[in-house]
């Protein structure tokens, strides 16, 4: 096996997107930023570490590229929504 291919994914990628605006929603009803990470940081920590196969992009992948996309989650965070999916870690925000 290769890994996944795109076309083989769709319904992955459509569920991580629908997982990033539902995480987006709960993560925003936090009252404080340590919480609202502390949440995101406890429902994404089954990813860390997942590798890819043929139904499943890297956890990596899922995480960076996917779902701390969502301008909304980096919103609720405290991230800038222009910056790459590298500017907003599960450790928090990054940079000045």
């Amino acid at each position: 096996m290769t890994g996944p291919h795109a076309s083989d994914l769709r319904e992955e990628v459509s569920a991580d997107a629908w997982a990033a605006e539902t995480l987006a929603v709960l993560a925003a009803e936090r009252a404080s930023a340590s919480s609202r990470l502390e949440f995101v940081r406890d429902a994404l920590q089954g990813l860390c570490g997942s590798k890819g196969d043929d139904e499943h992009p890297s956890g990596r992948f899922r995480i960076e590229a996917l779902i701390m996309a969502n301008p909304r989650l980096r919103s609720a965070l405290g991230c800038s929504p222009n910056s790459g999916p590298s500017g907003c870690a599960l450790e928090g925000r990054v940079g000045p």
